[in-house]
């Protein structure tokens, strides 16, 4: 019987060769779409979890607090936590430190040399904490002696081919020599700490003195922990707290600063962490969510126009299943029959989703900016889940429509009168307004992702970024590097393409990590410490990036008495507490932590330094105290010989700096990189927002068809009667307007609710007006009008007699 079934199940597919093609490639794209959505998803939950201790595995970062409000929010922790946590806490079984503090420069051996990149001094811990596999060397002792370094594989190929690396020694800067002491496996892809290169922690303790190790008050450490299995978090998190309030309770009273330290899962770090200080750009949990609940809507579109294209046809099979009905077939035979159908339709679509799938998922690599592959398919488990995941689609897509088929009246159908019930028509109608609000809630949402990063990269940044050259500076230095970069500097001016240079610490789109504490002199109270900002620039800086001054001046060149001055942007103003720009003028600051005062030249108009993700930092400028500080070179250069103007540069730059690589970017892509992730999740969310909308029209199609179907022969009556084009249309579609009408009530509370929650991730962002969703709403109108009208063009051409002929 079994096989009957399936043959019949084949006729009938092969004889409705439109309704299978839609029906089978709609759910091939609905699946192909839905697995790569989970593969990408899958990709970005199991950051770190390949960590065999993973679960005890905690980062430990700050919150600074000055006068009781919260100053700083970082990353790190202050640099004595580390070595404290393994003296007092039973609980910790291990630590492991990493930073990256002041490390720069080219690392060379023999004439191989590369700039330094994802490199940190770490501590001995790190091989026993993490999982990644030392290939050479021991990783108990690799990092426990000063000037030693560990390479990654790739790494010790460039500088040693096959050769063994071990005990071979490297030069920093041409001056100080280091020992290889282990070689590791490359970092795997999904792993938030990312590194090529790592120094022995002790190298940085010998190299920067007693506060590298002891201070509480500077924070350049990434601080991992390792808590012995069954410690409570929540409690050991407050425990310290309580310990670190109690032994620097004095110095927090005399400085009234406080501060707070947060225990995050290791697992949880790429998807829920992004503050100052992060080891890599981390990831959105929202948007990875959001990806999810696309994903599964899609699947769930695919089924529902699968149920709507089964029960258009409906009609069309009613006097077949009639007939099968007076010939004796059960109904339970014929819930089978349909069921196999939807089974058979299913599988071909599947196979047909895995041959997209394995085509797509390269361009769908690029399109997420993530190496995404198809580990996935490798997974029993996850076979398992798919499997069990479409039976049960193809069981509750199939079900309604072979409900609906079987339960026609042999009598009624074969009299060719429509059997139509109330329940019927309802829940034809839920479907019809669930895929209006999901295309509303789509449309409206994608147009608010695009709409936001259009308004951040649109927005006036208050510096001036175009036309900018970005040329690191060299690290090879002597005793006549500041002859050499003045010399540099007179030498681009000398080309008519170079319009003005600067140097600087950091250049806008850089994260500002330098920070101090200062107070006003005349409070002379340094409980009043404010926290801020600082970037150290020469005198052309200001000029350059055409900030604007509110009051005072610019740095002068070569004066003395200018690098005992500092220049402020307007919020660091309003945070120290003064009332005008101009009374801020000649006011000294004074910065507890080195002793220093220092006297206020001048302050600007605030400029975003970083994306409008931040807001305005309070920010300090110092005239550059060495020219060693100066860490890029920017250089405003004509945009009608760009290509000549570089390679001048680079052999001026060269032939000053001998023994040092050079290395370039473009000011504006650079700060558009901080955008990079909004915009490939603003990409990514509109294909798939754009194909579970086309599935979801498909279905709207489908329905209009039915409806026409159900009322063929009232339209052949009314043409008769001399029903015009209009009164047919507003006879078919005035239903559909009013289910619009209701989806958009449901629609629009739950998208506005979403996208408000999504933009406050955001200091500067768009608003959500009613007015948002007046696009969806005209595109799902536009898609009914299409839909009804096309039906009226079809019945229009059928002559009323033949539809009523056998009435």
């Amino acid at each position: 019987m079994t096989d009957l079934f399936v043959k019949l199940a084949f006729r009938n597919l092969i004889r409705n060769k439109v309704f299978s093609f839609v029906n089978v490639f709609g759910l091939a794209i609905g699946i192909a779409a839905s697995l790569l959505i989970f593969q990408y998803v899958e990709n970005e939950l199991s950051y770190d979890k390949f960590h065999e201790n993973a679960s005890d595995i905690y980062r430990i970062r700050l919150d600074r607090y000055s006068q009781g409000e919260l100053a700083e929010q970082m990353a790190t922790a202050c640099n004595a936590l580390g070595p404290t946590l393994m003296e007092v806490f039973p609980e910790v079984m291990d630590i492991t430190l990493l930073s990256d503090y002041q490390l720069e420069g080219i690392l060379s051996y023999e004439d191989y040399k590369f700039r330094l990149d994802k490199t940190y001094f770490a501590s001995p811990g790190l091989f026993k904490i993490f999982s990644y596999k030392m290939i050479k060397g021991n990783p108990e002792t690799a990092l426990v002696e000063p000037f030693s370094v560990v390479l990654s594989e790739t790494l010790a190929r460039k500088y040693f081919g096959s050769e063994d690396p071990i005990g071979k020694q490297l030069k920093l800067n041409n001056r100080r020599v280091y020992k290889v002491t282990g070689v590791f496996q490359d970092m795997p892809a999904n792993t938030h700490l990312n590194f090529q290169c790592l120094f022995s922690m002790q190298t940085m303790y010998d190299t920067y003195g007693e506060w590298a190790r002891n201070s509480w008050w500077v924070d350049v450490m990434l601080t991992y922990v390792q808590l012995k299995q069954g410690t409570d978090p929540v409690v050991f998190e407050q425990k310290l707290n309580e310990y670190v309030q109690k032994r620097l309770a004095d110095e927090i009273k005399e400085q009234n600063q406080d501060m707070v330290f947060y225990l995050q899962p290791l697992e949880r770090i790429h998807l829920y962490s992004n503050y100052p200080g992060e080891a890599e750009v981390n990831g959105n949990g929202n948007s990875v969510y959001f990806m999810l609940v696309i994903s599964i809507l899609i699947l769930i579109i695919a089924w529902v126009n699968y149920i709507n294209l089964s029960t258009a046809r409906a009609m069309e099979r009613a006097r077949d299943v009639g007939l099968r009905k007076v010939s004796g077939a059960t109904r339970p035979q014929l819930i089978r029959q349909f069921l196999i159908e939807s089974f058979i339709i299913n599988f071909v679509a599947v196979i047909i989703a895995l041959i997209i799938v394995e085509i797509a998922y390269p361009w769908f690599s690029v399109l997420t900016g993530l190496s995404v592959n198809l580990k996935l398919w490798y997974e029993p488990l996850f076979w398992v889940l798919f499997t069990l995941v479409i039976v049960a689609g193809s069981i509750l897509s199939g079900l309604y429509p072979a409900y609906v088929l079987s339960s026609y009246k042999p009598i009624t159908v074969l009299k060719s009168k429509s059997d139509k019930s109330a329940r019927g028509i309802l829940f034809r109608k839920v479907l019809i307004v669930f895929q209006f609000s999901i295309s509303i809630l789509l449309i409206a949402s994608t147009l608010t992702v695009f709409r936001q990063v259009s308004f951040m990269q649109g927005e006036n940044l208050g510096v001036e970024l175009d036309q900018t050259l970005v040329v690191k500076a060299p690290v090879n230095i002597d005793s006549t590097w500041q002859q050499r970069q003045q010399s540099f500097k007179a030498e681009l001016l000398n080309n008519p393409s170079v319009m003005n240079t600067c140097a600087s610490f950091f250049v806008p789109g850089d994260e500002v990590w330098f920070t101090n504490g200062y107070i006003r002199k005349s409070n002379n109270d340094a409980k009043n410490s404010r926290t801020l900002s600082v970037i150290h620039v020469d005198e052309n800086f200001m000029d350059f990036y055409n900030l604007q001054f509110l009051a005072g001046r610019n740095f002068i060149e070569g004066s003395e008495n200018d690098r005992l001055c500092h220049i402020i942007n307007r919020k660091a103003m309003e945070l120290l507490g003064y009332e005008s720009p101009e009374d801020t003028i000649n006011e000294e600051l004074e910065t507890p932590n080195w002793n220093m005062t220092r006297k206020i030249i001048g302050v600007i108009e605030n400029y975003h330094q970083e994306s409008l993700q931040q807001d305005f930092a309070p920010t300090i400028y110092t005239y550059l105290p060495h020219p060693r500080w100066a860490k890029k070179y920017s250089i405003k250069i004509h945009t009608d010989n760009i290509r000549e103007t570089i390679t001048f540069t680079e052999n001026k730059f060269h032939e000053i700096f001998p023994g040092n690589t050079f290395e370039y970017f473009f000011l504006d892509s650079h700060f558009d990189q901080q955008y990079k992730s909004d915009q490939q999740f603003g990409k990514t969310f509109a294909v798939f927002a754009f194909l579970a909308i086309t599935i979801s029209i498909m279905g709207l199609f489908a329905l209009a068809l039915y409806f026409t179907l159900q009322r063929t022969r009232e339209i052949a009556v009314r043409k008769i009667l001399g029903a015009n084009v209009t009164s047919l249309f507003i006879l078919l579609s005035k239903d559909f307007f009013v289910l619009l009408l209701i989806s958009l009530m449901v629609a629009f509370p739950v998208a506005f609710l979403i996208m408000t929650n999504w933009l406050e991730s955001y200091a500067y962002r768009i608003g959500v007006g009613w007015w948002f969703f007046v696009i969806p709403v005209l595109i799902m109108c536009l898609v009914v009008l299409l839909s009804v009208i096309y039906q009226i063009y079809k019945s229009a051409r059928v002559n009323p007699s033949d539809t009523l002929k056998y009435e």
